[in-house]
């Protein structure tokens, strides 16, 4: 483990790491609970759109993944999108430059990020974690910059659909849409008789 990789201790902290920093919300959701959710929600579109073709393999690495996909911002915080972009457009550079410093403070993420980069597994993470997004502030924004920012995500997905039917034809990534919108406008049974 290098000086500045993350430690166990610090991982753990990630309960306390909060996303939606600049973004009204009535709620304050952690990273912790962010990559619970999105490991769930791509278990569950892997089982839907692979079926019983989903390797026991696959399934664990996409599992894993998912629960380390944004653990470097345990160090560095969540970095809105827009000044990501900002930043890569006054820099080429800036994606190696920010793809290095996540691999130097998370091994475990830098691991898994290897293993699934040239695969559906990383797609399907891709879309759990926008779908999370989504979800969140449908559930919690209240303003009409959320209300953007859930349209903005809700293209962004749709467009992601397209380009992975491309990549992956061999999948059935139209349950996608099915599932959120099962998340979103589902029934709840957790107190039905």
């Amino acid at each position: 483990m290098t000086k500045n990789s993350l430690s166990l201790k610090d991982i753990i902290r990630s309960s306390s790491v909060t996303r939606w920093h600049c973004v009204p919300t009535r709620s304050v959701q952690s990273l912790a609970e962010h990559q619970y959710m999105v490991a769930i929600i791509a278990q569950h579109i892997a089982k839907a759109i692979v079926g019983a073709a989903l390797s026991e393999s696959d399934e664990l690495l996409l599992l894993n993944y998912a629960l380390f996909h944004d653990t470097p911002e345990i160090a560095m915080g969540d970095i809105p999108t827009p000044m990501k972009r900002e930043m890569a457009s006054r820099d080429s550079d800036f994606g190696v430059i920010l793809a290095e410093l996540e691999k130097e403070i998370c091994t475990q993420y830098h691991f898994y990020h290897e293993k699934v980069k040239d695969s559906y597994l990383i797609c399907l993470v891709k879309l759990a974690d926008i779908m999370d997004a989504i979800c969140y502030l449908d559930q919690n924004g209240y303003t009409r910059y959320t209300d953007r920012i859930q349209q903005k995500l809700t293209a962004d997905f749709h467009q992601r659909l397209v380009s992975n039917q491309e990549q992956y034809p061999q999948f059935q990534w139209s349950q996608t849409i099915e599932i959120l919108n099962e998340i979103l406008n589902g029934e709840d049974h957790l107190f039905e008789e």
